[in-house]
């Protein structure tokens, strides 16, 4: 890790954990491609369309069902582009991403719904909240820690990821019911199982 004491402006080839602490890319581009190629060679391959994919996901018809809504919805927003907020307007931590370029219309923010986006889009959201609640919400952070703490006590990455998404997919098993869309994952299920 180094630093740097006098420069305002990064410089390429740094990953800055901080303004002034910084590591070099390379080695973190390439954990992150060889991770990226590994869990993809690992997941399993869904299906995308067709009957196959409506058995394995009946919300599908649902939604397919509102497409010419949905689609109305979508046409709307993009005639009033302008009165999507930016990013860093909705999430003031994300004030790296300049100036309005990156609208961002969300119709929930940490699980509460924003009355004026889902009323400006009511038939879409009509259709996803039909959607089943599924225990996802942070898949993606607990599964980032997860192999880093494997890492950490010495498996190799191929171990650490595989036992990362063993934690994962356990952890959705055993979500939390609590309220209705993406739900919580249970990260403590491995102590509520019965000890023989």
């Amino acid at each position: 890790m180094e630093t740097d004491k006098n420069s305002n402006v990064g410089q390429k080839g740094r990953f800055y954990l901080t303004k002034h602490i910084w590591l070099p890319q390379e080695p973190i581009e390439n954990l992150n491609l060889k991770m990226s190629d590994m869990i993809l060679r690992r997941m399993p391959k869904l299906p995308l369309a067709g009957d196959e994919a409506r058995r394995a996901f009946p919300a599908l018809d649902e939604l397919k069902k509102s497409h010419d809504k949905i689609k109305a919805d979508l046409q709307y927003l993009l005639s009033h582009h302008e009165e999507i907020p930016a990013l860093h307007e909705v999430h003031p931590r994300d004030l790296y991403v300049p100036g309005r370029a990156w609208r961002t219309f969300l119709l929930k923010l940490w699980g509460h719904e924003i009355k004026e986006n889902t009323a400006a889009v009511p038939d879409t959201y009509a259709a996803i909240s039909r959607i089943p609640g599924v225990h996802t919400h942070g898949t993606g952070c607990t599964f980032a820690a997860a192999t880093a703490s494997r890492l950490a006590l010495g498996d190799d990455l191929e171990a650490a990821v595989r036992a990362a998404q063993a934690y994962v997919r356990e952890a959705m098993r055993a979500g939390v019911p609590l309220g209705r869309g993406h739900r919580p994952l249970d990260h403590q299920w491995a102590q509520r199982r019965p000890v023989y």
